[in-house]
């Protein structure tokens, strides 16, 4: 059974015996992908096609809107066939969070418009930013990137300076 949701382009939330279908082919390339180090990009494409990184994206841009506990059984199912697969999937879902905080513009940017984005990131403020006219210069360099070989947005933390070396206060 699949778990209905008014979700963009039709797609339901997977459910956990749907995904027990996916994992049979997980172990079967988990070899592959313990060699490649990443996904391969034929199962992240599996993967988006589920709706599962949509999990926690709000209805208003196409996402399922779910709560946490079902988002984590959906990642335990996939985290038992094979745990990078799992891991990628919790770093899409989880960065798809920020979805509900961002400017309307901006989350209908990333999660609206195709209902197969993945992103990815972490919100460690590694780099640094500057206010310019229009918006922030940011520059860094970031420790890891989990799951970002198939995402379309990536995100980096940055502290916004005033002044170079001087942090600002929160830009609104």
């Amino acid at each position: 059974p699949v778990v209905e949701s008014s979700a963009g382009a039709g797609r339901p939330l997977p459910s956990v015996e749907s995904l027990r279908a996916l994992g049979r082919t997980l172990v079967s390339r988990s070899r592959e992908i313990e060699q490649e180090r990443r996904l391969p990009a034929d199962i992240a494409d599996i993967l988006a096609e589920t709706g599962i990184f949509r999990t926690f994206v709000p209805r208003c841009y196409g996402g399922h809107q779910r709560h946490l506990l079902e988002g984590l059984e959906l990642i335990e199912e996939l985290s038992y066939w094979d745990s990078a697969a799992g891991w990628c999937a919790m770093i899409g879902m989880s960065t798809a969070l920020q979805s509900a905080y961002l400017p309307e513009e901006h989350a209908r940017r990333i999660y609206g418009e195709n209902p197969t984005t993945v992103t990815g990131g972490t919100a460690e403020p590694r780099g640094s930013a500057r206010l310019v006219d229009g918006g922030l210069v940011a520059s860094g360099r970031w420790a890891w990137g989990s799951g970002t070989w198939h995402c379309q947005w990536i995100g980096g933390g940055c502290r916004v300076e005033a002044e170079a070396g001087q942090e600002s206060e929160r830009p609104q």
